[in-house]
């Protein structure tokens, strides 16, 4: 009985040590499931940054592209309206010698706006336009139009060339001659008052 007892310890440990070494087996094994599912979990994360990486990149440089070509396009829009301002002033500017005065004040004003599109308002390129069409108002009589634009281009000469600069000095004569003519046109346009009629001369006195 005690040798029976004792085989069948002996059995049963071996039973337990295959057990446990099966458990042991197995936890590798899950170990193993898991650390290579982290690890495939880990390859994929890093893909996809990396992927990202990429596309952030391609996103930027096709960004810079996109700004690149807006600059360019802006350039180039500018320059074209900077082209069409000069063909309007001189359109204008033959108009105005033919004494199409209205045509040429409407040529003008296109002349200004594009101008302002392609360089500001505040641009001195402007002063050439502002001062022919003060002129053409001028040439009408029309001097509380004139004043306006060829103030603006004496303005714009000051600011960015000087005071004593000669394109300066010739707005300036423009407007000296512009508010000459709406003096002669004020004093011509005042009613004219009647000259007063003298005094009666007081009769002679009486002898006594």
């Amino acid at each position: 009985v005690l040798r029976e007892g004792l085989l069948l310890r002996g059995v049963l440990g071996k039973v337990i040590a295959r057990e446990t070494a099966a458990q042991k087996e197995l936890a590798s094994q899950r170990w193993r499931v898991a650390e290579g599912r982290l690890v495939t979990k880990l390859r994929e994360a890093v893909a996809k940054a990396d992927a990202a990486v990429c596309e952030s990149e391609r996103s930027r440089v096709l960004q810079e592209d996109l700004e690149r070509e807006v600059v360019l396009g802006r350039a180039e829009l500018r320059e074209q309206a900077e082209e069409l301002a000069v063909v309007y002033n001189n359109y204008a500017s033959a108009l105005r010698k033919a004494g199409d005065l209205p045509r040429a004040i409407d040529v003008f004003k296109r002349a200004i706006k594009t101008r302002e599109r392609a360089e500001g308002d505040e641009t001195v390129n402007l002063a050439p336009i502002l001062i022919n069409l003060g002129a053409c108002y001028l040439a009408q009589g029309a001097t509380e139009e004139a004043e306006p634009h060829i103030a603006h281009a004496l303005r714009l000469r000051s600011n960015h060339l000087g005071l004593s600069n000669a394109a300066t000095l010739a707005a300036k004569k423009w407007l000296l001659k512009c508010r000459a003519a709406a003096a002669r046109r004020a004093s011509a346009e005042a009613p004219s008052v009647p000259p007063t009629a003298p005094a009666p001369a007081s009769p002679p006195p009486l002898d006594a």
